[in-house]
């Protein structure tokens, strides 16, 4: 009995495995496949609705997205630095997964990237020019979901006065956007957080850790201002004060020391200006110079320490990255920082902690050194609200004590120092808190120190000029002896052509002025503005410049032979802006105090820096604008000259190189003599008189460096395909008229006449040149070839590219049994071939139906296929029948070279619910 159990229970064991081996789908599936153990540190998962592939998301300024597929280890497949990523959004069949890079920063939101990945691919992600197709509308705006339903809304534009919460909330309510990917909450779920740790859960989110401590401090005045401003303006049926995402401004939960720390030492304190709170805007990069946000208090800042960057952000109020380099370059303190980016504002310490002062100067030039009359010094001071000040300003032998702000916490002044402060000097802001009335008498001053290198009102000189009488090449050394009178030293060479608008080049659009005779002015003539009326004048400057470069202008203006230029008269005169014509993007500009000239009735130029984009196109435009008031006048003549301001020109140079006897030069792309202009600098920032000279630019080389741009693979249509090729000249450059084309269709045995093609030069010597090839017909025998000229005439032909075409899509064919059987696997097979290319992937659909019969006539209009594999390379697989009904299958290829070939006749599976039993014997006793 013992010998039958054990067979009988043997043949039992092999019927069920064989069995579960015809239920179970094979390992020839390939969609059955543990996951991962592996995933990046301090990242969350976002699944796939389908399929088994995974995307981790590590939040921070510095994101990265990670794609996992199967048992695959995750692939970093995107990399962020100051920017935020958006919760990942799958399409529907989980084979593409798409996020939204936003710029650290408030109110980035809109102006964020999609970026996409595949599963499929092992490369990096691409960017999307517009949002994948599956991405329905974001809810990016708060104003339809601010107030609860029935509610009014709120007005974004309108300024608080926070006098009536003198002290910060003690708490906010924060709303989960469903964009954030750092906070892992119900959509709009709302959390109500204290309010110094919500400023320390946003600052993390927003900057680096590792900044500096006055980076990190400002930061968190910035964040917290906005946010104070955003509870005060929400009205009272709101269901929250702020989103967590970039709509306002992006709040993670994670804490570390650093930023807790700026939070705690600037407890409280936020930004206000004329008494009320501002809207402190900031963004990643807001470039040189910062851009005009629509409020006094956001108006476009010079940041020279920010001149080349690409802004990434709005570019209005704080530049994250130019806070950084202030205080890591510079050593400016947080207070340092926001009164730069902020115009006119003051940090407002409510709770009356530890008092504290910073000083800013604004002298002429690159330094510390101070180049006009006048020393225009700002200090900023922060102390509880209802204490009483007094501010001194002290230097060596010098002290001013007053009152010289009507605003609290702000004071200015324009202090003339004598021309013979040529030492450096230390220049001492004090400020002195009294005891209120009433309390015992005590006095706490506080004081911060600024030192100036010192006095330098005298421009260099340069004795001579040599360069080369004619040059093969671009680049030419310039021979350079030059002196400075003055205490900075040489600094700087700048050259460049002959660029410049004169002032009879100016163009009247409102005010006064007129073209008047003057001597002293280099073109004879001279651009009289009155200094009392409000007048624009514009130009443009005849040549265009190469772009991705920075450059100095240099604005040559005197004031009036009785205008001084001492402190006696306030304010600034005016403003000289350079802009580009095609964006009237704001490239720098310069306000002219009379403080700022050296005398009066004698010429001065004030340099301006500014950096033309790649994305330029080499244009700038001028404007000259005078009298901050609204007055508008018609144009008429000047009848008191004496009190006008005098516009000579506007030269540019390319931005100074440091100083040396042997400088390098590189001309402009044309043949010919080539005036070169150049100017020496020293380090206070005083520009000398140019000296100028010409060379002979003798091209003697053919265009070169030839590149076929497209087609990068096969070519798949026959109407007329275009071709694309590169062509470079360093020295001329190429002429667009002498481009032509040819191509052979049997590998050059014989060739086509020479035919013309558009061709698009760059300033930089470079030409793109682009035919619609009319063969497209034929084998690997294509051939196509290039020809052009410099302008100077010398000829280069190209290589003869082959180009391979491919019109034929690829043929498949499927095969599937006729039966299966309810709840077990079978195989289907499928073929394809290609003639030209060859085959790449396989696509294979399904439809099925529980009512058998149903899709017996091929094409019925309910029948409803879905993807079962999209771009495989396998030639079979393994499907699981269905319950009962009917499963039919379909197939397509495509080929190497991107052609896609029709659906294969649709094969059906007829599913049955019969089962099969493995007979056995019992062994007999």
């Amino acid at each position: 009995m013992i010998s039958i159990f054990i067979r009988t229970a043997w043949r039992l064991a092999m019927a069920c495995l064989w069995l579960s081996l015809l239920v179970s789908p094979g390992c020839a599936s390939g969609f059955q496949f543990p996951a991962s153990s592996f995933q990046p540190p301090a990242a969350r998962a976002f699944a796939a609705p389908v399929g088994h592939a995974t995307a981790w998301l590590t939040p921070g300024p510095a994101p990265e997205l990670w794609l996992a597929v199967r048992d695959e280890p995750p692939r970093l497949v995107l990399a962020g630095e100051s920017e935020h990523f958006s919760t990942p959004i799958w399409s529907p069949d989980g084979s593409q997964v798409a996020v939204l890079a936003v710029s650290t920063g408030t109110e980035t939101a809109a102006l964020g990237r999609w970026w996409v990945a595949d599963t499929a691919g092992d490369g990096a992600a691409h960017q999307a020019s517009i949002p994948p197709e599956w991405i329905g509308p974001l809810p990016e705006s708060r104003s339809s979901i601010l107030a609860a339903p029935g509610g009014s809304g709120s007005s974004q534009s309108a300024i608080c006065n926070p006098q009536s919460a003198i002290v910060p909330p003690p708490s906010i309510r924060v709303a989960h956007h469903p964009a954030n990917s750092c906070r892992n909450l119900p959509d709009w779920a709302v959390t109500v957080i204290p309010f110094e740790e919500y400023v320390a859960r946003v600052l993390p989110a927003e900057v680096y850790t590792s900044w500096p401590a006055a980076t990190l401090q400002a930061q968190a005045i910035a964040v917290r201002t906005f946010a104070w401003r955003k509870v005060l303006l929400a009205p009272p049926d709101a269901t929250y004060d702020i989103s967590d995402w970039a709509v306002d401004q992006v709040m993670c939960d994670a804490r570390y020391p650093a930023t807790d720390a700026a939070t705690a030492a600037t407890a409280g304190r936020y930004l206000a200006y004329g008494g009320e709170i501002i809207l402190a805007q900031y963004s990643a990069e807001n470039g040189h110079p910062t851009l005009d946000g629509g409020l006094p208090y956001l108006k476009p800042v010079l940041d020279p320490v920010s001149l080349g960057r690409t802004r990434y952000g709005h570019g209005h109020g704080l530049s994250q990255w130019g806070a950084q380099r202030w205080a890591s370059q510079r050593g400016w303190n947080a207070t340092q920082i926001l009164t730069h980016y902020y115009t006119g504002v003051q940090v407002v310490d409510p709770l009356g902690g530890n008092p504290s002062l910073s000083l800013l100067t604004a002298p002429r030039g690159p330094s510390s050194w101070l180049t006009g009359s006048t020393a225009y010094l700002t200090a900023h001071a922060s102390f509880a609200p209802t204490a009483t000040v007094t501010m001194t300003f002290a230097a060596p032998g010098f002290q001013s004590l007053g009152d010289f702000g009507s605003l609290s916490g702000l004071w200015s002044a324009e202090w003339p120092l004598p021309a013979t402060l040529t030492r450096p000097v230390t220049i001492t802001a004090s400020a002195a808190i009294l005891s209120p009335t009433g309390a015992p008498t005590q006095t706490i001053t506080f004081t911060h120190a600024l030192t100036l290198a010192g006095e330098d009102r005298s421009p260099p000189a340069i004795h001579r000029l040599t360069l080369p009488t004619s040059a093969p090449s671009l680049t030419i050394t310039l021979h350079i002896s030059a002196t400075d009178a003055g205490a900075s030293g040489l600094a700087g060479v700048a050259a460049g052509g002959d660029w410049q608008a004169v002032a009879a080049d100016f163009i009247f659009l409102s005010g006064a002025g007129t073209l008047v005779a003057d001597p002293d002015a280099l073109g004879g003539h001279a651009l009289a503005l009155p200094a009392d009326v409000a007048s624009r004048w514009e130009a443009t400057l005849p040549q265009s410049l190469a772009t991705n470069q920075i450059y100095q202008a240099y604005v040559r203006v005197r004031t009036a032979s009785n205008v001084p230029g001492t402190s006696e008269v306030p304010g600034t005169w005016g403003r000289v802006e350079l802009y580009d014509p095609t964006s009237n993007e704001l490239l720098g500009f310069a306000d002219l105090r009379p403080g700022d000239f050296r005398q009066a009735g004698v010429y001065q130029e004030f340099p301006i820096d500014f950096w033309l984009s790649p994305q330029a196109n080499g244009g700038v435009g001028i404007r000259l604008i005078t009298a901050d008031s609204l007055a508008q006048r018609i144009q008429s003549p000047i009848s008191n000259l004496q009190s006008a301001i005098f516009f000579d020109r506007v030269q540019i140079l390319h931005g100074p190189t440091s100083f040396g006897t042997d400088a390098p030069h590189r001309l402009e792309h044309r043949a010919g003599p080539q005036p070169v202009v150049v100017k020496v600098l020293d380090a206070a920032g005083n520009p000398s008189a140019e000296v100028s000279g010409t060379t002979q630019l003798v091209d003697t080389a053919p265009p070169g460096a030839w590149q076929l741009l497209a087609p990068t693979g096969w070519v798949t249509t026959t109407l007329r395909p275009t071709i694309r090729a590169f062509i470079a000249d360093d020295l001329t450059g190429i002429a667009p008229s002498s481009a032509v084309a040819r191509f052979t269709t049997d590998a050059g045995v014989s060739w086509s006449a020479w035919l013309p093609v558009s061709a698009t030069t760059k300033l930089d010597g470079s030409a793109e040149l682009v035919w619609d090839w009319p063969g497209g017909e034929g084998s690997g025998a294509n051939r196509v070839q290039f020809q052009a000229s410099d302008n100077v005439g010398l000829i280069a032909t190209g290589p003869a590219w082959p180009v391979r075409v491919d019109v034929t899509p690829p043929a498949v064919t499927l095969a599937a049994p006729r039966w299966a059987t309810a709840g077990r696997s079978f195989t289907v097979q499928w073929f394809g071939w290609d003639g030209v290319a060859g085959l790449a992937t396989f696509d294979v659909q399904v439809s099925s139906s529980n009512v058998p019969g149903t899709f017996e006539v091929p094409g019925t209009s309910s029948e409803v296929w879905q993807d079962w594999l999209r771009e495989t390379t396998a030639t079979y697989g393994s499907y699981p029948a269905p319950a009962s009904g009917v499963v039919r299958f379909r197939v397509r290829a495509h080929d190497l070279a991107g052609n896609t070939g029709a659906w294969s006749a649709p094969q059906a599976v007829m599913v049955t619910t019969a089962l099969q039993f493995l007979p056995f014997a019992l062994a007999s006793p």
